[in-house]
């Protein structure tokens, strides 16, 4: 289809009317003929164009008969240009108990069928576990771990005590704990049964 210019005047006839011949030379000489699928593809096509539906506000997100900063209508999901601010949570359409939002200014959650999942407040994050509860949290000197530790299989021992290694490195081997207390400098204790 045609690209219609933005300076490029017109009107309409019906389909089946010639618009060649209708005046002089000189106006069929400067005479373009586009049709409404042109227009379409024009409005659709160009950059910084709104799309075929409607103008778009400053600060809309527009969605069919959307006005200016909400989504159809709805005021309590907003933006500003730049931000998207909903004040509760965004819902999973195949199941309203999975959902990540906001319960309150500072609480951040995730759940996945009522589950929390993953929690972030001014003052920490949290990893959840089902229904267990909460297993792992940061805290300002380290990190609160519920439960027991497991590794998905033992680690290798260094190969030496200079083996390379980063500081604060640990593994787990079936008879020692390793720890590299300084770049490539391992120390050792020894595990024994009971």
């Amino acid at each position: 289809m045609a690209n219609i210019p933005a300076t490029q005047k017109f009107h309409t006839v019906s389909a089946e009317v010639d618009t060649l011949n209708r005046g002089s030379a000189l106006a069929n000489s400067h005479r373009s003929v586009f049709t409404m699928q042109d227009i379409i593809d024009t409005v659709d096509s160009t950059p910084g164009s709104p799309t075929i539906g409607g103008a778009i506000t400053a600060g809309q997100i527009a969605f069919g008969a959307a006005t200016a900063n909400t989504i159809e209508g709805n005021a309590s999901i907003t933006t500003n240009g730049t931000n998207l601010f909903i004040p509760d949570f965004v819902v999973h359409t195949g199941n309203t108990d999975t959902f990540f939002g906001f319960n309150a200014d500072n609480n951040f959650q995730v759940k996945t069928n009522t589950n929390l999942q993953i929690q972030a407040t001014e003052n920490y994050v949290a990893l959840h576990h089902k229904d267990d509860g909460e297993k792992i949290r940061t805290k300002p000197d380290g990190v609160l771990v519920t439960g027991q530790m497991n590794l998905s299989a033992l680690n290798t021992a260094p190969a030496s005590a200079t083996a390379t290694g980063t500081a604060g490195e640990i593994r787990w081997v079936a008879d020692a704990v390793y720890l590299c207390v300084a770049t490539d400098t391992w120390v050792k204790a020894d595990l024994a049964t009971f």
